[in-house]
Parts: structure tokens; sequence; C-alpha cells
């Protein structure tokens, strides 16, 4: 008997997947480049790995002072979008289970969910290891 996978189960998979291969290293933007960076999306990337937004900064240091507010603005939004995304209840299972650590990105009105099944998913990991261990 084949079990099919809902889109549900493969989009919370794929995020895993991308946020489990992140780095918290932000790519690197040659300064020529800026005017040419897709800050939405970049901001969007962030938030859907999990990562803090004080990346923009990180990504921002090579491109100066002109445009900063309309580069950020541009970044805050596909961020929000992404974090949004990623602070799901099931999403905070998995990554509980590729030991993702918490620095509170999620909106108030996520978080609460968001981190008890972060810590359920952390438990999981733990049993399985022990587990394995045996």
């Amino acid at each position: 008997m084949r079990k099919t996978l809902s889109i549900t189960t493969l989009s919370i998979a794929a995020l895993s997947l991308v946020a489990a291969c992140s780095t918290t290293e932000p790519d690197t933007i040659a300064a020529t480049d800026c005017s040419a960076v897709n800050w939405n999306g970049l901001g969007f990337e962030d938030g859907i790995r999990g990562l803090d937004s004080d990346q923009f900064s990180a990504r921002n240091n090579v491109c100066g002072d002109s445009d900063i507010q309309l580069r950020r603005d541009r970044y805050m939004a596909g961020y929000d979008e992404g974090v949004a995304r990623f602070c799901t209840a099931e999403n905070g299972y998995n990554q509980g289970m590729t030991g993702y650590v918490y620095t509170g990105i999620c909106p108030i009105s996520m978080e609460e969910a968001f981190v008890k099944a972060l810590h359920a998913g952390h438990r999981a990991a733990q049993k399985q290891t022990v587990a394995g261990r045996s």
C-alpha cells in the first residue's frame, strides 16, 4: 500500500530542510549590485530560514547609506512574510528535531505554539538519540 504525502507535509519537510541546511552567514553582495538586489526576497529567505533580522545589516554593509531605508523596508516586508511561514507549530516541531535554537524571532501571536512544538521536537530528538545508543 502506498502512502500519499500531503502538500502540507511536503512543505514542512522542505522548510525543515532549508533551515537545517542554512547557515547564519549572509550571502555577500557586491557594492555594484545593491540596486539590483531583491531585498524583499532576501528578507523572505532569512525569515523562512529562522534567521534574525540583523542579517539585513550584514547584507547591506557594502551598500552605503543612500536608499538604506528603502532597502530596509523591502527587506523587512519579505522577512515578516518568511517568519510567518517559519513560525508554525508544525515547523517548530520539525526545527526541534533538527536541534534549532530559538532566538525569539516569532511574532507574539505565533510564539507560544511554535516554542511548545519546538520543545516537543527537541524531546523527541533526544529520545531517538538515547534509543539509538541502546
